[in-house]
């Protein structure tokens, strides 16, 4: 092992455990409570020591049957797919001990789904060991189906730097500039169907960003977009292009467009879950908003001195109110502030 990939591989380590950690004190805080490994162990069915072993810093010997030694193991952490097992466990949709933003900023998802089905079934044992497999089994296969759109979704943008489409169905890519029009178009389709069809979604980046910053963490980004356009005969979708989502609906036509280094960068690859593609699970935390996203937005607009119009969100009138008062009285002291100076420079420093 080279010494960098052995610095990969510890980094991913320290990762791993410092999110079983921080999944651990997740799953027993109680608001002024702290419970037990213990109790939250028993709570979700977790076998016992599950989570101290998670949350072990030091490494330890264990009897290994296989090969009838004693063998080292390293400090505590959770594989990707028992990390969203255990979430899963925990949020019970929003009723459990982990909250809807927890799942949402982790992009769990639909990882936990699975989990959910068989909470409350109160199978016997043998039918909970199964339960148990099947969990882990579709978590793994989506995770297996990120990976590879990742692959997929890198291999596209670096063949378009590379001077080529960025995919075909039989592998053999034409050059950019051999490509027809329609080729080109036909490739990208299919690069991102074959990403799609994997589960994910090719977006751009800062479309991506305005919907996370207004996101319900319940609630989804397809839910969301089927919303913005009330339903509109579901042309919307959270699969469709990126250039359809808030860019011009004619960018195909500039097919000159689509290979340059700017658009490649803009683009992101988003799982299943909603969240930029990540090799482990990795918090994205979003920004309040000044108000609750459970009642109805108001949208106030506004032009102001200046002439530039403005935009308020929020469920709460009052709110608005105390935020205009607020920002009229900011904007009148940097206007006195701002005539103080000038009239100093204009009398070399004395105010008359």
């Amino acid at each position: 092992m080279t010494g960098r990939s052995a610095g990969i591989e510890a980094e991913e380590r320290a990762r791993r455990k410092a999110l079983a950690i921080y999944l651990d004190a997740e799953l027993r805080s109680q608001g002024e409570i702290k419970e037990t490994r213990a109790n939250v162990e028993a709570k979700l069915g977790l076998s016992a020591g599950k989570l101290t072993e998670m949350c072990r810093q030091a490494t330890r010997k264990r009897w290994n049957k296989k090969t009838g030694k004693h063998e080292e193991k390293e400090p505590g952490g959770v594989e990707d797919w028992e990390f969203a097992q255990i979430a899963g466990k925990g949020y019970d949709k929003g009723r459990g001990r982990l909250t809807d933003q927890f799942i949402f900023e982790l992009g769990l998802g639909q990882l936990v789904e699975s989990v959910q089905i068989q909470i409350g079934l109160d199978p016997n044992e043998a039918e909970e060991a199964a339960a148990e497999k099947r969990e882990r089994d579709q978590i793994k296969a989506l995770l297996n189906n990120r990976h590879e759109a990742c692959k997929i979704f890198t291999a596209g943008r670096n063949n378009v730097r590379q001077g080529d489409v960025p995919w075909s169905r039989n592998g053999r890519r034409k050059k950019w500039a051999n490509a027809t029009p329609a080729e080109r178009r036909a490739s990208f389709d299919g690069w991102i169907d074959k990403i799609e069809g994997l589960g994910s979604r090719v977006l751009e980046r800062s479309e991506w960003n305005d919907w996370f910053r207004m996101a319900n963490p319940a609630g989804t980004m397809e839910q969301f977009l089927w919303h913005w356009c009330d339903g509109d005969d579901g042309e919307y979708s959270a699969g469709c292009p990126p250039w359809v989502v808030g860019v011009d609906l004619d960018y195909w036509d500039n097919y000159d467009a689509l290979n340059s280094l700017e658009f490649l960068d803009s683009l992101i690859l988003v799982t299943e879950s909603d969240m930029p593609y990540s090799p482990y699970h990795k918090r994205l935390v979003q920004a309040k908003l000044e108000s609750s996203r459970g009642g109805p937005e108001i949208i106030v607009r506004q032009v102001d001195a200046e002439g530039w119009e403005t935009e308020w969100y929020g469920d709460d009138l009052s709110a608005w109110a105390a935020n205009r008062k607020a920002r009229i009285a900011q904007s009148e002291a940097e206007a006195t502030a701002l005539i103080d100076r000038a009239s100093r420079r204009k009398s070399g420093g004395a105010r008359h």
